[in-house]
């Protein structure tokens, strides 16, 4: 990889200003240094001949309209001969370079339709590639890296990024090309400049695959991209949606924004959110736009939140919506109607600040009923906690209340006993003085899958900071333990979560002060099971 990327570097600062010959090539498939230098092989078609009699040193391949070549095939390292060629074909082409071909390429850009890109092994390309023909296709299994800008400049084009492939653009991604093209990575793509997106377009980042854009993600046009996130997607810069985006996060999807986030045009666009999505910055939503937070889905924005009144949101979250103390929800209008959900969701975010910090959180099941407990740190303005029970996990009843201690900074016990063990699902709303209220839980009794699921928040967190794990499924005479794990696959800090603890239950594990920052992960299992969740430590 390191020779690969060597050469873009050198490459990119000499680029060659002219060629000596152009050749035709005359067969398909060079599968050797002997099949490149037949001479019965290449077409000299300009005036000046070169010696050798086949391409090299700074020369084009040409494919012009009137040949019969439907694939130019390479399958050994060309590099070996030059790194300098120019390619230039004028039809339709499937260009092919197998497990065992090395090239590095200036291209001309391709105006055909129906060009076809298949690179499973590693190609080098000085410059911009720009493929403006329609249908175009373009799959790498292998290594791509290209000094300057991916272009795509026509619509209906299908760019796949297998499981062993790797693209590196060092400049920007560009799809303007009106729309209705796709992307499927399951692999690894970087760009380190913007990735700009047309109307219309669709993204697929799967399961562990990767797409860090160093620059903004923009869309450009009318808007109306999709984004389906499996994998993980990484922007260092603002995300700007030119209305009606779509993104979906799913359950082991992880989004992350260190930049702003900005909804322009008038707003709309979707978020549909199962996995875990990071604004680092501000959010602007315009009005119109629909956010779904699942609940597995976690939603984190650190910085404020603007909020337009010309068209309502529509907000659903059954997951974490994490809004931290210091920012701020801030309304764009200079008027906004009272019954306005925009504006009732601001109140509900300004007033989501926790009263209580919580340790622990479970049930278990005694012989006079069930019995649940939890453990409090610190309480602000705590007026008292009152005890629902499901047995769908929907539809609560309220059983019992318990008195909070107001203003505490000392741990605090508390217990509840069920005697009638009425339901399969309890958990804790917890009301301070003015009524505001913050549940807690749920934890399980009777879970029929004897599965232990896990679930935890915040995932961006600092040394020193507090996580908080939800458990569901342990069982009695199982220990269940979580491991703080760095990158590099040294175990940072382990903490015993329960010992003998049937159910459902909360609790928190401490980030240690360490030097090390960065992602990081932890696990959380018992004796048949290991569950990993990614954790980014700044």
């Amino acid at each position: 990889m390191s020779r690969f990327l060597s050469i873009i570097i050198l490459l990119s600062f000499c680029l060659p200003s002219f060629a000596q010959t152009q050749f035709e090539p005359l067969v398909s498939s060079y599968n050797s240094v002997k099949d490149w230098q037949n001479k019965d092989n290449w077409k000299a078609i300009n005036k000046t001949v070169s010696t050798l009699g086949y391409p090299s040193q700074r020369d084009i391949i040409t494919i012009p309209t009137s040949s019969k070549l439907s694939t130019f095939y390479i399958n050994f390292d060309l590099d070996k001969i030059s790194t300098q060629m120019s390619f230039n074909y004028r039809k339709a082409l499937k260009f092919d370079l197998g497990h065992n071909g090395r090239a590095t390429f200036i291209f001309y850009q391709q105006t055909p339709s129906g060009i076809t890109f298949n690179v499973s092994g590693a190609l080098n390309v000085v410059g911009d590639l720009t493929l403006s023909g329609s249908q175009t296709t373009m799959l790498v299994d292998g290594q791509v890296a290209t000094s300057g800008n991916l272009n795509f400049t026509s619509s209906a084009f299908k760019f796949t990024i297998g499981e062993n492939g790797h693209v590196l653009v060092n400049k920007s991604f560009n799809a303007t090309n009106g729309g209705t093209s796709t992307i499927h990575n399951y692999g690894n793509f970087h760009i380190l400049g913007n990735f700009n997106s047309s109307q219309g377009d669709s993204y697929y980042v799967y399961k562990n695959a990767t797409l860090n854009i160093d620059g903004a993600l923009i869309t450009t046009g009318g808007g109306g991209s999709d984004y389906y996130i499996y994998g993980d997607l990484s922007v260092e810069e603002d995300y700007t949606r030119i209305g009606g985006d779509e993104m979906t996060i799913y359950e082991d999807g992880f989004v992350r924004i260190n930049g702003n986030v900005f909804s322009q045009n008038g707003g709309g666009g979707v978020f549909f959110i199962s996995g875990d999505l990071y604004v680092q910055q501000s959010m602007t939503l315009r009005g119109g736009e629909k956010i779904t937070i699942d609940d597995n889905g976690l939603f984190e924005l650190r910085g404020d939140l603007y909020l337009s009144c010309s068209n309502d949101l529509i907000v659903h979250y059954k997951g974490q919506f994490i809004f931290p103390d210091e920012s701020q929800c801030i309304i764009l209008d200079d008027q906004c109607y009272e019954s306005s959900s925009n504006l009732k969701l601001c109140e509900r975010i300004e007033a989501a600040d926790l009263p209580i910090e919580l340790s622990y959180f479970y049930g278990t099941q005694e012989e006079d009923g069930n019995l649940l407990q939890w453990q409090t740190l610190t309480e602000i303005n705590c007026s008292h906690y009152n005890i629902e029970y499901s047995d769908d996990n929907r539809n609560w009843t309220f059983i019992g209340r318990v008195q909070g201690q107001g203003n505490v900074n000392t741990t605090t016990n508390y217990s509840y006993l069920d005697s009638t063990a009425a339901g399969d699902y309890y958990r804790l709303v917890q009301f301070d003085f003015d009524g505001k209220s913050t549940v807690y839980g749920p934890v399980i009794f009777n879970d029929p899958n004897e599965q232990l699921n896990v679930s935890l928040y915040p995932n961006i967190v600092s040394a020193g900071s507090i996580i908080t794990i939800v458990v569901d499924g342990s069982t009695a005479n199982d220990a269940v333990i979580a491991t703080l794990i760095s990158s590099n696959g040294q175990v940072i800090k382990e903490k015993v979560l329960s010992v003998n603890i049937e159910g459902g239950y909360v609790t928190s594990f401490k980030i240690p002060e360490i030097k090390s920052k960065g992602l990081s992960f932890i696990k959380v299992f018992n004796s048949k099971n290991n569950i990993f969740f990614k954790v980014l430590i700044q």
